[in-house]
């Protein structure tokens, strides 16, 4: 049995909002806003972030490597339990542990990542964006 309380920071300040190129991908189905399904390796590994204001919502961080094209990725979307796309964010957040943890793979030290959503509860699953910006490969799972 796991006792670990878990620790979310929160801020006073209301969720920001997620990068202007996502604008058009929120609210939609994952599969018809991204039609292929890529290949990658990574992780959504915590909430990192608890933004109480209006509106709240959080901020998730992980990681992600493009496996093909053998660097990391730049962008990420996060779908609730319908698959709908409810947030999004960037790459290029500094995560030596991964290219430490897989030398020769992974070989950028900034594969980690950033995205926001305005959900305060519930599961959330988080997808690389890869290929030509039409394909997502799944990274991971949070209950929160």
């Amino acid at each position: 049995v796991d006792n670990a309380v878990s620790f979310i920071p929160t801020k006073a300040e209301a969720v920001p909002e997620p990068p202007a190129w996502a604008a058009t991908h929120m609210g939609k189905n994952l599969r018809a806003a991204f039609p292929k399904t890529g290949i990658c390796k990574g992780n959504t590994d915590i909430v990192d972030v608890k933004f109480t204001a209006d509106p709240a919502g959080l901020q998730v961080l992980g990681w992600g490597w493009d496996i093909p094209k053998k660097k990391r990725i730049e962008r990420f979307v996060l779908v609730d339990k319908s698959f709908t796309v409810v947030g999004a964010g960037e790459g290029g957040v500094p995560r030596p542990d991964v290219s430490r943890a897989l030398p020769g793979e992974v070989t950028d030290d900034n594969t980690g990542w950033t995205a926001v959503t305005k959900l305060t509860a519930g599961p959330v699953d988080g997808y690389g964006i890869v290929g030509d910006g039409d394909a997502v490969c799944m990274l991971g799972h949070l209950e929160f």
